[in-house]
């Protein structure tokens, strides 16, 4: 690449990168919560699991059936979040942590 006239930095540092995690973590989970209950109700009355409260409960009660090798942890974290921020404050949160 240097030959190609690229200028390499390296380390490359990044500054609060755990700040940027936990940033888009956060953004995540409303999403998440957000797109899957949008999705979900879109198959009533074809099914009775209609909101990710409703995924959480199912897989809670069928979990040596659905969940043998790993837990729900982010649909639960997601599912204690609010409802989706307006955008404006998602962009908000990436342009302070970047």
């Amino acid at each position: 690449m240097e030959q190609a006239g690229a200028v390499l930095i390296d380390p490359v540092e990044l500054p609060d990168f755990t700040k940027i995690v936990k940033t888009r973590r956060e953004v995540l989970h409303y999403e998440f919560k957000a797109d899957l209950n949008r999705y979900l109700a879109g198959w009533w009355p074809k099914t009775h699991v209609r909101t990710m409260e409703d995924v959480i409960r199912f897989n809670e009660e069928h979990k040596v059936r659905v969940m043998p090798y790993f837990g729900q942890e982010l649909m639960m974290e997601a599912q204690e979040k609010g409802p989706l921020p307006a955008r404006s404050t998602c962009a908000h949160w990436r342009r302070t942590t970047a």
